[in-house]
């Protein structure tokens, strides 16, 4: 997106430049990049430590 946001895309795809799919399964996971990135890092730091996802 041009906001930068990172989405997770549900049961759809995003093949050249175009979403297929419904909006029930578009999720925010990110307000941008290094949000996303920084926030996957907790939870597979926290997955590491006690086998259990407790950020996202």
């Amino acid at each position: 997106m041009t906001d930068g946001q990172v989405f997770r895309l549900q049961d759809a795809g995003y093949v050249g430049g175009v979403y297929h799919g419904t909006n029930r399964g578009i999720t925010v996971v990110g307000a941008n990049l290094r949000d996303f990135l920084e926030r996957l890092l907790s939870a597979a730091t926290a997955f590491a430590a006690n086998g259990a996802i407790t950020v996202l």
